[in-house]
């Protein structure tokens, strides 16, 4: 009984040993490196242009995978047609930032990242809205984008592409959701260890 114990142990030793080490998600090749990066977007509200900018701070896995923190503000506030004394809007938004780059070694390739997070808006110029008697709201946003990406240098990327942010949680009569939900322009410029 002994012997076969032992001969079975033996040939469970070879076939381990043959098929080696297991797979698995963080291994002793996994890379990482990180970027920051500064974003300018071009936006519509109500038929009225701004643009945000703002920035991204993430980690990157094996080149392909990253996950950090993003944020944006108006530097040029839409002001849409409304009542007397809306001059214009205030929007700031962020938070969780994930982005998956196809073929990240090429020259040129492709990046699909995704901001989940929450935001506000604001009047500016003193209008209050007469429904919820605020001048200021908060809301829900999630923002995919499909980008064109150039490795300019090792550590310099630009990006050329489109986004959809989509809001929800606005209270607003004068200003929706739907408003506020809509295609934008982006470009992005990154530097870091990629």
């Amino acid at each position: 009984m002994k012997t076969i114990s032992l001969t079975l142990l033996l040939v469970c030793l070879v076939f381990a040993s043959a098929y080696g080490y297991d797979k698995t998600l963080i291994s002793d090749q996994t890379e990482v490196g990180g970027f920051i990066a500064v974003t300018a977007r071009y936006i519509d509200v109500k038929d009225e242009s701004g643009v945000l900018v703002g920035g991204r701070v993430a980690m990157i896995v094996n080149h392909a995978f990253s996950a950090g923190v993003g944020g944006y503000g108006t530097v040029v506030k839409p002001a849409p047609e409304g009542p007397t004394g809306l001059e214009g809007l205030e929007i700031a938004y962020g938070g969780l930032f994930l982005e998956y780059t196809f073929k990240p070694h090429a020259v040129f390739h492709i990046s699909v990242p995704v901001l989940v997070g929450a935001g506000q808006t604001q009047f500016v110029g003193g209008y209050v809205d007469p429904e919820s008697e605020e001048d200021s709201d908060t809301f829900f946003v999630v923002e995919p984008e499909l980008n064109l990406e150039f490795n300019i240098t090792r550590n310099w990327r630009l990006d050329l592409g489109v986004g959809y942010r989509h809001v929800n949680g606005t209270d607003f009569a004068e200003i929706t959701d739907e408003d506020q939900s809509g295609v934008n322009w982006v470009f992005t410029m990154k530097v870091g260890a990629f």
